[in-house]
């Protein structure tokens, strides 16, 4: 997945599946993950994190200072890149901040599904090229 909640290169299901496919109480990847887009379960890290100016992530947020995907319509480009705006930690917003695809993840646990199936051809319509079936 990507930061804007979209399918990454990776996304490899044929016949095409969603995110819902494989949700866990009823939460696909684009509504729970920080990486994929969500933030649900998504915390700023460091805590109270502040760039050098005393700005934290809600200030970043609400001036549409970054998103998921890094700078936001409300970043001027003068002010140059994040990089050069680093703050507790030593971390920018984009690492920083769930607002800005950063933050850490807490809460559940991915947990592994194991996926039976009991003929080939289906085996083989979910995992083409990738499937050895006995």
């Amino acid at each position: 997945c990507t930061y804007a909640g979209d399918y990454g290169a990776g996304w490899v299901y044929m016949p095409p599946r969603s995110f819902l496919d494989f949700a866990r109480d009823g939460k696909g990847a684009h509504q729970a993950c920080c990486a994929c887009g969500g933030g649900v379960g998504c915390s700023d890290a460091p805590e109270g994190w502040q760039d050098p100016w005393g700005r934290d992530c809600k200030t970043y947020q609400s001036n549409a200072w970054c998103n998921r995907t890094g700078y936001g319509p409300g970043w001027n480009p003068a002010w140059g890149p994040f990089p050069l705006a680093l703050g507790e930690g030593g971390v920018d917003a984009i690492t920083a901040c769930c607002a800005c695809g950063g933050g850490s993840a807490v809460g559940l646990q991915p947990q592994p599904k194991l996926i039976f199936v009991n003929d080939a051809k289906t085996c083989e319509d979910v995992w083409p090229g990738r499937t050895f079936y006995r």
